[in-house]
């Protein structure tokens, strides 16, 4: 069971229109963006895995975090 969630959670970060397993609606992905924590979501709410990211990953994301370049 758990395999089958992470097959549908990676289709669904490919960006594949992948069916609820309970009823059939496309999931869709929740990102850090919205203010929320990011998730793959049912519309209809009866599937609901949230995603594990660290601080770091969100911050770069949102364009937050600055790093140093070296210049040559």
């Amino acid at each position: 069971m758990n395999n089958n969630k992470n097959d549908i959670d990676r289709r669904v970060l490919n960006g594949e229109k992948v069916p609820c397993p309970n009823c059939g609606q496309i999931l869709f992905y929740q990102k850090a963006e919205s203010g929320m924590h990011p998730s793959i979501i049912c519309p209809s709410g009866d599937y609901h895995v949230r995603l594990n990211v660290n601080k770091s990953d969100i911050l770069d994301r949102l364009g937050l975090t600055k790093r140093s370049k070296g210049n040559k």
